[in-house]
């Protein structure tokens, strides 16, 4: 089994004395809050269409900014339908050299593909760099575990 977690590589590759002190103090629990902000990834449909929901929302942009976002990659992404009503979610992966849980696999016209889902305050383009090592990690290992080749992800944040 493969020593280190995605979130590991992810927090080496932005910190390596916090990946330190964070192996030091141990495991921890995922706090409430962002636990919270993963789950609005499986309501992408309803924070397009109900405001209530929406304003509701533990998000950090501003509403109408979340819902331009999120019509946005409806519009861009041909694997959208996927990414809404994904393969399977929650998914253990433990590769040749990484480990670690998917928010959910997406079936595409390529293959299963890997998607995890960030809660924090998004760049205002694309993702943050440590968090393109967690998927590489994650596709990687999917990789690994299918005995094919996974070429790309798609982020849900």
């Amino acid at each position: 089994m493969a020593d280190h977690t995605f979130r590991d590589l992810e927090t080496a590759a932005y910190c390596p004395r916090k990946l330190y002190y964070r192996r030091r103090e141990g495991p921890s629990e995922i706090p409430e809050e962002i636990e919270r902000r993963r789950a609005l990834a499986d309501d992408y449909e309803r924070l397009l269409d109900d405001d209530a929901a929406l304003l509701a929302a533990p998000i950090e942009p501003d509403p109408a900014t979340v819902r331009e976002r999120l019509r946005a990659a409806r519009d861009r992404l041909d694997d959208w339908p996927a990414l809404v009503d994904p393969e399977d979610t929650d998914v253990y992966l433990a590769g040749k050299d990484a480990r670690g849980v998917v928010h959910k696999l997406v079936a595409t016209d390529g293959g299963t593909v890997p998607s995890l889902v960030f809660a924090g305050r998004p760049p205002e383009q694309g993702i943050w760099e440590p968090q393109s090592v967690r998927l590489v990690a994650a596709a990687k290992a999917l990789s690994w575990e299918r005995e094919s080749a996974v070429e790309r992800w798609l982020d849900s944040e």
